[in-house]
């Protein structure tokens, strides 16, 4: 057999071993291809709110799920193509469920828990080595602002 007769580019590719010719076939996506990932979190507070962000990109709006309880917050949702994020966050303190929100922002999601109370919050989850309130208005020996 010569080159020049066309022959040798009629053999089929390999499709097995490591020198794989061929690509591979596609997988239809199902659960199991979705990355479980966890996103950077951050909160701040007022007197009357406390807002955590979940930072992730490309949040898909149609799989979001935010459930709001008085102590916990349940929250998930896809985003890239294949990366899942999933997390049940026990609170530190009471929030009104009824009046708390989210927004969904082109970087992150924005939860604004309105709280039951008005009390600070020194963290956002419960942490038995947290047990100092910050007040507000008032300056650290306890004298109003």
């Amino acid at each position: 057999m010569t080159r020049a007769d066309g022959r040798f580019l009629k053999i089929a590719g390999c499709t097995t071993s490591a020198h794989r010719f061929l690509s591979p076939p596609q997988a239809p996506q199902t659960q199991e291809t979705i990355e479980r990932v966890q996103c950077r979190e951050d909160f701040y507070q007022t007197q009357q709110t406390c807002v955590l962000a979940v930072f992730a990109k490309k949040i898909d709006k149609s799989s979001l799920n935010v459930d709001f309880s008085p102590r916990q917050l349940v929250v998930e949702f896809r985003f890239d193509p294949q990366k899942r994020y999933s997390a049940t966050i026990p609170l530190y303190e009471e929030i009104d469920p009824e009046n708390s929100r989210y927004e969904v922002l082109s970087t992150k999601l924005e939860i604004t828990m309105k709280k039951a109370n008005g009390a600070s919050w020194p963290v956002l989850r419960p942490d038995p080595n947290v047990t100092e309130r910050i007040k507000f208005g008032v300056d650290s020996r306890g004298n109003a602002s």
